[in-house]
């Protein structure tokens, strides 16, 4: 796609976008390693140890750009994946840009 367009240089992003419904994340890089995305789905430890989480719906994703630290299973999502969340689930798939 870059090389189509014309476009010199590598790209290199994590980028999130959320539609009311669902979450999309991705995580993707034209050359080399991308950088750092990571989810966790099993939110108790948080809503346990801060009240002001305890708001947060059962079932939700939080998506970061780094871990919050060793409360929570952080999952990293792989390099060139796209990550949809939604109704309690996360899928994950390949991306690659056309």
């Amino acid at each position: 796609m870059l090389t189509e367009h014309r476009i010199e240089g590598e790209l290199q992003f994590s980028a999130a976008i959320a539609n009311g419904d669902s979450l999309f994340a991705v995580r993707y890089a034209s050359h080399g390693t991308p950088r750092t995305l990571y989810y966790a789905t099993d939110l108790d430890a948080l809503q346990t140890v801060y009240e002001e989480f305890s708001a947060i719906p059962e079932g939700s994703v939080v998506v970061v750009s780094e871990p919050l630290g060793p409360l929570l299973n952080w999952e990293a999502v792989p390099p060139g994946t796209l990550l949809e969340a939604g109704g309690g689930k996360v899928m994950l798939e390949s991306f690659r840009p056309n």
